[in-house]
Order: C-alpha cells, then structure tokens, then sequence
C-alpha cells in the first residue's frame, strides 16, 4: 500500500496487473486497485465514462479533538457515536 501518492494514470499490463502512475513521477504495479480517490477519480474514469452530477446536497466534514468537545458533549459516561435528525438534515458523531 502506498500512501502520501497522488494517483494521475492507471494502465492494464496484462490479465494480472495494473500500472499506477503517480504525479511525482513514480510508478508501481498492482493485481488490486481500489478506487477510493474521491468524485474526479482516476481509477473510476479507467472504466467509467461519465462526469459528476450535483445532487443539491452538500456534506460539512470536520475533525475536533475530543478533549475540546468533552466539556459540552452530552453524553459525559460514553463515547458511543451519535446521530441528529431533522428534516432534510442530519449531524452525526464518531468517537475515537
């Protein structure tokens, strides 16, 4: 596994590998790609035609260390994970 790569080219060898080719320059070969680099994926467009389509949904991520959410968070006794509903909103929680 390689990670710190940005991924800008991927090739089939043969029936058994695939070559990545990365932005920095480097390559590697694999018999496994999996495609999870995001909604402009360079794996995905290897086997898909086709461009992103705005949903009309929009999606906040963020990261807090739980030392600064412990002071306000509602569950004192647990780290259990949470989920808010409202109509056409959602928050949800994981504790680590």
């Amino acid at each position: 596994m390689l990670t710190d790569k940005r991924l800008s080219g991927v090739e089939k060898v043969n029936d058994k590998e695939m070559k990545l080719t990365f932005q920095d320059g480097t390559s590697a070969t694999a018999n496994l790609v999996v495609g999870a680099d995001g909604i402009h994926s360079v794996v995905r467009s290897h086997y898909l035609k086709d461009e992103p389509v705005f949903s009309g949904l929009v999606a906040y991520r963020g990261l807090i260390p739980m030392e600064k959410v412990r002071e306000f968070w509602p569950h004192h006794d647990s780290d259990v994970s949470g989920f808010w509903t409202q109509q056409g909103k959602h928050f949800m929680t994981y504790c680590s």
